[in-house]
């Protein structure tokens, strides 16, 4: 009995980290993957139709310049957008 006691008094540190730990990568990585999944599809959540993969074809359709996807996100990481 008494090793079982030391045993727990090693790892009980750990008993209550790692589920902490899951429980914040879940909540913090859920959404950013949901986010990244629902970029590349188009989905109206009023009708009751299935999700329709159309891959790159929202964010180009979204960009200021035309025809330009990815220059559409540079002034959101510049400095002179604060």
């Amino acid at each position: 009995m008494q090793k079982i006691g030391r045993w727990v008094d090693k790892r009980l540190k750990w008993f209550f980290t790692v589920p902490t730990i899951i429980f914040v990568l879940a909540m913090v990585l859920f959404p950013i993957i949901y986010t990244l999944v629902l970029s590349f599809h188009s989905w109206r959540m009023s009708a009751n139709i299935p999700w329709e993969y159309v891959g790159l074809k929202t964010i180009s359709t979204s960009s200021v310049i035309p025809g330009s996807p990815w220059l559409s996100a540079v002034p959101l990481f510049s400095p002179l957008s604060l």
